[in-house]
């Protein structure tokens, strides 16, 4: 996928108690398929989910893990996604 613009929704401390990494949080707004595609990595599956269902993955746990749903609810937050 290829987007004109990305907003960064914040930076997140994934592990304060023993690592001092950052995990960098954006969102694209338009984005569309790229016109000469990246290969994905070995053992990756890009999926594309309209947002409600993205939602509803993240409330029926089938999206279960703790950082991606820190991201959503940056999303969310920020007005970028809609929680209705």
């Amino acid at each position: 996928m290829e987007a004109g613009s990305i907003e960064l929704l914040g930076v997140l401390v994934p592990d304060v108690g023993r690592l001092v990494n950052r995990m960098w949080c954006y969102f694209a707004p338009d984005v569309t398929p790229a016109v000469a595609p990246v290969p994905a990595e070995q053992g990756l599956t890009c999926i594309e989910v309209p947002e409600q269902e993205l939602l509803a993955m993240a409330l029926d746990g089938r999206i279960d893990h703790a950082l991606n749903l820190a991201v959503l609810f940056l999303a969310v937050s920020k007005a970028r996604l809609s929680a209705a």
